[in-house]
């Protein structure tokens, strides 16, 4: 419920998959932002630097099927 007017979100936007220094695939962590930690909100986001044309469209794809607007949401970016 609101406080003063406002609402609170929980969300993490530093999270890197294995492709480049992290772990795991993208896909599998929005889903364990979402199911396991119970986030508001995720992004992947790795760096520009290690990025290939494939790595790219794999991070765009499961950021696309990852977001439920008004449940989930999902942002597209790197660093």
């Amino acid at each position: 419920s609101p406080v003063n007017g406002f609402h609170l979100y929980w969300g993490e936007i530093h999270s890197q998959s294995g492709l480049c220094d992290g772990t795991n695939s993208p896909a599998e962590l929005y889903e364990y932002a979402r199911t396991a930690a119970g986030l508001d909100f995720a992004s992947v986001s790795s760096h520009d630097f290690e990025l290939t044309a494939r790595d790219w469209d794999e991070i765009k794809e499961a950021t696309r099927k990852a977001n439920r607007p008004g449940e989930f949401v999902t942002f597209l970016g790197y660093e």
